[in-house]
């Protein structure tokens, strides 16, 4: 007589598991499923019993994996991507329509890497998909979002944690760094007295970063002038390039948008408590590709680069 394996665990219950593994409660992740948290909860013990293994470890209302649980959640993600992948074959040779994916996303996301990351690990899952990208502010991606435009977004500023239509997850905090015109007072030594009633360039979309900003500074010790607002990351490193005034930048984004022969000095200020957030925002009810795209970004292979150069 042979016990219970994991061959016993069906691809539903892997799905089970790994909604209660990111959700972390049993509440949020049955909203997530379309069940019942008490149904969900027994079903949870019973994988658990039938497989041999403590997957989680409970903390009061949280699920916690242990790390026999975290590596088998591993193993349920390759498993599940395989099968995703199996599924839309199935769909090709019938001459089904392939899968579509609609990503809002600002610009920190794509030149960070996030963007890619998530697209690739997308689309292994799902051969052949169909993606459109629409570039935003976070406020209106979010809208688009909760409209049923968007499959998902990737914000600097989310919806609220309590908000019961959406999941956030924080995937990225950069440091920043900043972009200095060659020859500036601040390229080699961005200390507050340099930058003191220095002309900047700032992102025109985002009014609460820029009183941030400018709070931020102010605790440091210095006051920027903002002469020029721009949304496109590019736009404003192309300004800064040509003499007009400061900016900053995701220290991830540095090797995409600032080529060596760039007239400008690239400086890490770590006295200067500034980090570039992005977080992914869907709906409750995740698509299988949506899940597939978010597994990518909590994990980006962004391009290395040297430090930077000041």
């Amino acid at each position: 007589m042979t016990g219970p394996s994991v061959s016993d665990v069906e691809l539903r219950e892997l799905r089970y598991l790994l909604a209660v593994a990111e959700e972390g409660t049993l509440a949020q992740a049955a909203v997530r499923l379309q069940v019942s948290a008490s149904p969900l909860s027994r079903q949870i013990r019973a994988i658990e019993a039938r497989i041999g293994l403590p997957v989680f470890a409970r903390r009061g209302r949280r699920l916690v994996l242990t790390e026999t649980g975290a590596r088998l959640l591993d193993r349920a993600r390759e498993v599940l991507a395989a099968a995703d992948q199996l599924a839309e074959h199935v769909r090709a040779e019938r001459g089904e329509p392939p899968t579509r994916l609609a990503v809002g996303c600002v610009d920190a996301a794509v030149h960070t890497g996030l963007l890619a990351a998530g697209l690739r690990s997308a689309e292994q899952a799902h051969p052949g998909l169909r993606t459109t990208v629409t570039l935003g502010h976070s406020p209106e991606l979010i809208d688009r979002l909760r409209a049923g435009e968007l499959d998902l977004a990737l914000v600097h500023t989310p919806p609220p944690a309590a908000d019961p239509a959406l999941i956030r997850t924080l995937v990225l905090q950069d440091p920043v760094a900043l972009v200095v015109p060659t020859g500036h007072p601040a390229a080699h030594a961005p200390r507050p007295d340099t930058l003191d009633g220095q002309a900047w360039i700032v992102d025109q979309r985002a009014t609460a970063s820029i009183e941030r900003f400018r709070a931020t500074a102010r605790d440091a010790g210095f006051t920027p002038d903002i002469r020029y607002q721009a949304a496109d990351l590019a736009v404003r490193v192309s300004l800064a390039a040509a003499g007009l005034g400061i900016t900053m930048l995701p220290a991830r984004a540095v090797p995409a948008l600032v080529p060596p022969a760039l007239p400008v000095t690239v400086a890490s200020v770590p006295w200067l408590p500034l980090r570039i957030q992005v977080y992914t925002v869907t709906t409750r009810r995740v698509r299988r590709v949506v899940a597939a795209f978010t597994t990518g970004v909590k994990t980006p292979r962004v391009p290395s680069h040297k430090p930077p150069r000041c």
